[in-house]
């Protein structure tokens, strides 16, 4: 990893907080100390977050040393800390259920010139229906996960038929409102529909997808 990054400055909603990100390689980099910030918890959780998704991501892609100068008394010390990338804390976002904080972040993080369009998502109960799905279609049409569409991420996105589908964990529930009011938006200015597929209703939604692609492949 090169050593000089673009280093900012963000400042969290209330204005009380600033906290350093670094954009390298087309992502985002946190401390765990900054992720605990970014979402205003405690290290220790942020620390157990990280614990359960390595569980299923190479630490390697996800995580890297960086140097910094640290002032201790009278000296300055170089010393390595752990980073982790802009999947890593949104996946954290998930779990928390810091939907709001991490969509600030990335916003922020556009206007200084983040282009990554996709992010790895990382829960298994998701992994298992995008596995699935992608059995069901593959060489029929193209699917992309996490896709960036205008200021927003989605689950999966299939262009060609101009469809958005959405896997709804139980942790939707209460973000409900946002979700509707964010899939209004997505639909009104790209013209694209919204699939949402429940948990547990796995099987319900792959056919709601399947309708639709021989509906729209018929035309």
């Amino acid at each position: 990893m090169p050593a000089e990054s673009n280093i900012l400055i963000y400042q969290t909603e209330d204005g009380n907080t600033k906290i350093d990100v670094r954009l390298e390689n087309e992502t985002v980099w946190m401390t765990q100390k900054a992720i605990a910030e970014l979402y205003q918890t405690t290290p220790q959780n942020i620390t157990l977050h990280i614990r359960n998704i390595l569980q299923y991501a190479d630490k390697r892609k996800y995580s890297c040393y960086f140097s910094i100068i640290k002032k201790e008394g009278l000296r300055n010390i170089r010393r390595k800390l752990i980073y982790y990338n802009l999947d890593i804390i949104y996946n954290i976002a998930i779990r928390g259920q810091y939907f709001e904080k991490i969509n600030k972040l990335i916003s922020f993080a556009k206007i200084h010139g983040l282009k990554k369009e996709y992010l790895e998502v990382f829960p298994i109960k998701e992994k298992n229906f995008e596995e699935m799905l992608k059995d069901s279609l593959i060489d029929i049409v193209e699917i992309h996960q996490q896709f960036n569409i205008d200021k927003y991420y989605v689950d999966f996105y299939i262009p060609q038929l101009k469809l958005v589908i959405e896997y709804d964990e139980k942790h939707h529930v209460k973000q409900i409102e946002k979700d509707k009011l964010r899939q209004k938006v997505i639909e009104e200015k790209l013209q694209v529909e919204f699939i949402r597929v429940k948990e547990g209703q796995e099987m319900k939604g792959l056919n709601l997808i399947i309708k639709d692609l021989l509906k729209k492949k018929g035309k």
